[in-house]
């Protein structure tokens, strides 16, 4: 963790998926500083408890067969506007450049692949956490930062 960066410990789940939301549950138990907070299934009860919540990093897994894609990337502009300091990681099920594009210009912490292992996964959110950007290997180079 750098010095500049404040301790990341409350973190909340944004996902439509009950077993994502199992599986992150699992996962943060293994993460000795960070637990979950809370869980929600929709943009609009995000927003809501994001206005007044202490949480410090969101986890948003976004579907391409989802129709809120453009309502998640609404939530993530706002949260910019409103907690710039929050943590963001996406976890997204496919990757369509333009979207990676839109979330790169938002500056999220973190852009995942659902696909990937678990250990991957926790190694991610644990690279976020202590204020480093992550990406799947993949999306490295693509318009996103190093």
């Amino acid at each position: 963790m750098t010095l500049c960066s404040p301790r990341i410990t409350r973190v909340a789940l944004l996902t439509p998926c009950q077993l994502m939301e199992q599986g992150f549950e699992r996962l943060l138990e293994e993460m000795a500083d960070i637990r979950l907070s809370w869980c929600m299934e929709s943009v609009t009860e995000a927003s809501l408890r994001l206005i007044t919540s202490p949480v410090e990093m969101l986890i948003v897994v976004i579907s391409a067969h989802q129709a809120e894609c453009q309502r998640h990337l609404q939530l993530i502009r706002a949260l910019r506007r409103t907690r710039p300091g929050m943590k963001i990681v996406v976890i997204l099920d496919v990757y369509i450049p333009y979207f990676l594009q839109l979330l790169a210009e938002q500056n999220v912490d973190g852009i995942l692949s659902q696909h990937e292992p678990l250990e991957q996964l926790r190694d991610a959110i644990s690279q976020v956490a202590e204020g480093g950007f992550t990406a799947v290997p993949g999306l490295r180079g693509l318009c996103l930062r190093s």
